[in-house]
């Protein structure tokens, strides 16, 4: 099913799927794929040339002079003259201003070329780094295997006329190394503007700083058409590893990379080969040029959100659409947006306004794009129009849930419905109410786990709750886990009005102040949600584990060739199946943190020695189970939880927290008035490992018995120029960082902390990590060509998916359609309704909301931190020096978990120097007592030095609200840091 089916007709624009079908079996695990090879081919294709173009190229023509009857006749030669040299002059500035832009492949072409084998031509999704501007920097990722390396985009004229988000056929031109020898010199270099730590910010990418920063980790296929490599890049298969036996048990037997050069070396070789180049050293990054630019899988035109600036002083300047998205260049408006001058609000800045763009309309003699349709939003600084303005921005606007999906839920759980004298809960709501529980059809074929001690821990103002535990004592040192998830797919049937909009949304969207559903509320918050003392449907896994955090296993019997290798296995110890539950309480992970910490539901203590701080009543067991039980498995999952995720880190797992902003809103829901970062305790870690063992399973179950329709989440590894780029900031300051591979970053990172007696160091390097990360994605198994991009970088597991979210992630709706299937035996698997094309297609939608839903929590949290300083406005605060410039710095603030820009240009009372070092710095004086001279004398409160801004330095800054549109945090030195 499309994913956009419910909402508007597909664009067949050749960006929907991830690659070629391989089949609807179970391919590897399973027994073979289906699926041939193309044939090679080498591509051809020259690089366009491009003039350089003048400043002034979008400025009008000027008019042709006058002559009078009253001149001589000398006089009109000699103005016919110059009228001739003007317009020969605009004949040739209209010549340039045609060739600023390459022309776009047709799209048919653009196909043809990219089927070629081997290929230079790639497509992927066009991410820029930073801001647009004359040095734009943009990678693109391959959405097919073979070669899955980000290609770097650097200049406008490569870039031509792509913007941010767009799906795009790219030419690869070569290594990035090579840059110079076209002409097209690295600018950050040439001017020696970014010192080593400020490439970092060259080489962003939109990285994952969600909790999970998962990830895959590639490995070479053993077929291989060069037998004299000089080195060998697979060093050893997932399951040769001693403690991913012991942690994970991977029955499918795939091979992996000893480090991430060799992984990238081996993935270019094709690449360059095509290309005419020989040499895979270096960091392996390609650089190449926009070729063609898809329309979108909708076909509906691009909003654009910003605010409208006069390009010129005067009446008469060229209005422009800046956009709020600074990774967005200018947009020329129409003419008629001229209406908008006419009062004081468009030009002072203070109005949101959108503007439909069409990728078509952007032609090759244009400089900017141009919009049209320019409406006003509303108001830059109300936090209602602003969320309107980034809700739409990031097309993430669903709206209302239509009448007929709203008439499809109501009939999925209209047989379950009940109605209660009473309510009781978290909210401690009373009152007759609209209940539901499960039909005595619907408890057919399920196990019963009623009786089951089982409770979630979730956050404590939530309501959709998705997943719930139980534990057990075995014998032999042994427990028996549970995780059960909400069994949504039950309620939600293919191709249903709930399904096709559930499809569409693709994720629950969280802001500062609402929160967008993918699902109607008598779903996610009733039928579904794990609500404690009442029966619900759901879908489980449960496995045995051993108290010092290992996967328990058992003999089994041969493998019938799912690994490749027909050896007998030692096969885990587990179960999937659909189930009736009833949860027992509702922790928070408070309560539960205090259960850990020992302060509440020890040994002897009743209900009444207990506080309500400690561990509110409505949060209390009920059925029977009492709080000395409850507490009793929370503490036995917090101690297998901790010794699992001890080894897991030991065997190389990665994790970079960012800060998350929490808000404390007020009564109007609109004011915050508190702000600081959220706390990740140990009860928010015991949750997190037993899902990650759940997806985990879950992903290897699919992969046996589903084959290539298997839905994975996959992690690929960091941009390894920008690992080295970090490693050499370290190394800078004596500290060595070690980049082959997850686990020995994990490990460098572990070691740097014990070294470090300040924590600054490890909080600059954590924060210049999450820089050169890249993002997780779902794919359909079968849509890759190598079974090692599957893996998964940050959790250093062969595979993994998600089956644990079905509530607020439509991947997780099809993961458990397809886990049933596998349940329901082969039969059912090959007549699934779902191809991998069409699960490459869920997938591609999925992966665009996910990361639209991240933009707009990020612009939430943004201008609500901005709202937020508007009122109390922070006069200093510690900083952190990540990146240093010729006349700017970056500059890290902890304790908001904010990254940002600081330009001295800004600062009139302060004059600068760069020097350039082996190690970068600015030196800062403030004016006055001799500081204009470059002399000492009195320059910050405290102290008569001159301050250095370098790397790792810690700075007092200033964070206050920008005035002007669009709504933003502006930090401002301040001077030396006192602490």
């Amino acid at each position: 099913m499309d994913p956009t089916a419910g909402r508007s007709s597909s664009s067949a624009s050749g960006g929907g799927g991830r690659g070629r079908s391989k089949g609807r079996g179970s391919g590897r695990g399973g027994g073979g794929r289906s699926g041939s090879r193309r044939p090679r081919h080498r591509s051809g294709g020259r690089r366009h040339q491009h003039k350089k173009t003048t400043s002034n190229e979008d400025a009008a023509e000027p008019d042709a002079a006058r002559t009078g009857s009253s001149q001589s006749e000398g006089q009109q030669k000699k103005q016919a003259k110059t009228t001739q040299n003007q317009s020969q002059n605009n004949n040739a500035r209209k010549k340039k201003f045609k060739e600023l832009f390459a022309p776009h492949l047709p799209l048919d072409e653009a196909l043809r070329l990219y089927a070629e084998e081997p290929t230079k031509y790639i497509r992927g999704k066009f991410r820029v780094s930073g801001s647009a501007g004359q040095r734009i920097k943009a990678f693109v990722s391959c959405d097919r295997g073979g070669f899955r390396r980000d290609v770097i985009i650097s200049g406008v004229a490569d870039t031509n006329r792509a913007l941010d988000g767009d799906v795009v056929f790219v030419e690869i031109l070569g290594p990035v190394e090579d840059l110079h020898e076209d002409g097209k010199e690295d600018d950050a270099k040439k001017d020696g503007a970014d010192g080593v730590a400020d490439e970092l910010a060259q080489l962003a990418v939109d990285g994952n700083k969600e909790g999970e920063h998962s990830g895959d980790m590639e490995s070479e296929d053993t077929e291989t058409d060069d037998e004299d490599e000089d080195e060998e890049v697979v060093s050893t298969t997932w399951r040769q590893d001693t403690m991913q036996r012991s942690l994970w048990n991977p029955e499918v037997d795939i091979k992996r990379h000893a480090s991430i050069k060799s992984e990238y070396s081996s993935r270019n070789a094709s690449i360059l080969s095509s290309v005419g180049g020989d040499n895979v050293g270096g960091t392996g990054q390609m650089r190449g040029r926009v070729a063609h630019v898809c329309a979108s899988r909708t076909g509906k035109p691009r909003i654009i959100v910003g605010t409208l600036k006069r390009q010129s002083q005067g009446q008469h300047g060229r209005i422009i659409l800046v956009p709020s998205n600074r990774a967005l260049p200018f947009f020329v408006v129409p003419r008629d947006a001229e209406k908008y001058f006419s009062g004081d609000d468009a030009s002072t800045g203070s109005n949101l306004f959108k503007a439909e763009y069409n990728h078509t309309a952007w032609m090759s003699g244009m400089r900017f794009p141009p919009c049209r349709k320019v409406e006003v939003m509303g108001n830059c600084f109300d936090p209602e129009d602003e969320t309107q303005a980034l809700l739409t921005e990031f097309d993430v606007n669903h709206g209302e849930f239509h009448p007929a999906v709203l008439c499809d839920v109501n009939g999925a759980v209209k047989s379950g419905r009940t109605k209660t004298a009473s309510v009781s809960g978290a909210e401690g709501t009373t009152g007759e109410d609209l209940g539901w529980e499960p039909t005595k059809e619907m408890r057919k074929g399920r196990r019963d786990y009623t009786e089951e001690r089982i409770f979630t821990i979730d956050p404590t103002t939530a309501k959709d709750l998705d997943d719930a535990l139980h534990i057990k004592r075995l014998p032999n040192n042994q427990i028996e886990l549970g995780v059960h998830i909400a069994d949504v797919s039950h309620f939600i049937k293919p191709h249903s009005a709930v399904d096709k909009e559930a499809a569409y949304r693709a994720t629950t969207v969280y802001l500062v102040d609402r929160v967008i559903p993918m699902l109607p509320k008598p779903l996610c918050e009733i039928a579904c949600s794990l609500n404690e003392n009442v029966e619900r449907l759901a879908f489980s896994c449960v496995w045995t584990m051993n108290l010092d955090g290992t996967l328990a296993t058992e003999e089994g019997s041969e493998n019938e060739k799912k690994g490749g290798r027909g050896k007998k296995r030692r096969k885990e110890k587990v179960w999937y199946g659909r189930t009736v539950i009833k949860s027992c309480a509702r922790l928070d992970y408070n309560t539960a943190q205090n259960i850990i910490d020992g302060k509440c539901g020890n040994p002897g203590q009743t209900d009444a020695d207990i506080s309500e701080e400690l561990w509110p009543r409505s949060r209390r067991p009920t059925g029977g189970h009492t709080i000395m039980e409850v507490a009793s498995d929370v503490r036995l999952m917090h101690k297998v939880a901790m010794a699992r995720r001890r080894l897991r880190f030991d065997n190389g797992a990665l994790a970079l927290h960012g800060v998350k902003l929490v808000f404390r809103l007020g009564d109007d829901n609109k004011t915050p008035k508190l702000c600081g970062p959220y706390p990740l305790v140990d009860s928010n870690r015991l949750v997190e490992e037993y899902m990650l063992m759940a997806n985990y399973l879950v992903a290897q179950r699919l992969i046996t018995h589903a084959g290539d329709l298997a839905l994975l989440r996959q992690h690929p590894p960091p941009l390894e120029q920008g690992l080295d780029e970090v490693a050499q900031v370290a190394q800078g300051l004596g500290l060595e960082l070690d980049t082959t591979n997850s686990a020995s970053i994990q490990n460098s990172l572990r070691k740097i902390s014990h070294e470090c007696t300040d924590d600054v160091i490890l909080q600059g390097i954590t924060e210049l990590m999450m820089t050169p990360m890249q993002p997780a994605e779902y794919i359909a198994a079968g849509a890759v060509d190598d079974p090692t991009e599957w893996s998964h970088f940050a959790l250093n597991i062969p595979y993994y998916t998600h089956f644990t979210s079905p509530i607020r992630r439509y991947a997780d709706v099809i993961v458990h359609r397809l886990l049933q299937a596998t349940l329901d035996g082969p039969q059912a698997v090959k007549e699934y309704y779902q191809s991998v094309d069409e699960i490459s297609t869920v997938t591609d939608h999925c992966n665009d909301k996910r990361m639209g839903s991240k933009k707009a929590q990020e612009r939430s949290d943004r201008v609500f931190l901005s709202l937020y300083l508007r009122e109390h406005p922070i006069e200093s605060a510690m900083g952190i020096v990540v990146s240093v410039g010729e006349k700017s710095f970056t500059v890290f603030v902890p304790s908001l978990g904010l990254s940002t820009r600081v330009n001295l240009e800004d600062h009139e009372h302060l004059i600068y120097e760069p020097i350039e070092e082996i190690r970068k710095k600015i030196i800062v004086r403030r004016r006055g007592g001799g500081a204009e001279d470059g002399e000492g004398g009195p320059m910050w409160t405290g102290g008569s030095e001159p301050l250095e801004i370098r790397v790792f330095a810690k700075i007092a800054v200033a964070c206050i609200c920008k005035e002007t549109s669009p709504i933003d945090v502006i930090v401002k030195l301040v001077g030396p840091c006192s602490g």
